[in-house]
């Protein structure tokens, strides 16, 4: 993985707010039951420390995948 990779993010339900901060570089779509997270992701260590520390506060992933179309980036 490069370190501008972008990752999109979909969890189940909201992500709380006390997450705000750690989060301030992802874009934030809120759904009727889920929420995608899009934002860059510097390593394989900070991709799973943001999955720990999602599921920390209980919020459930639905996936994880890396944006690889130009497109999706836009």
């Amino acid at each position: 993985m490069d370190p501008t990779t972008i990752y999109v993010i979909e969890v189940r339900g909201c992500v709380p707010s006390a997450l705000a901060g750690e989060l301030a570089e992802f874009t934030r779509r809120d759904g009727q039951d889920t929420t995608i997270l899009t934002g860059p992701v510097a390593d394989s260590a900070a991709l799973y420390g943001l999955l720990a520390r999602l599921e920390s506060v209980g919020v459930p992933l639905i996936s994880a995948r890396p944006l690889t179309d130009a497109a999706e980036k836009r």
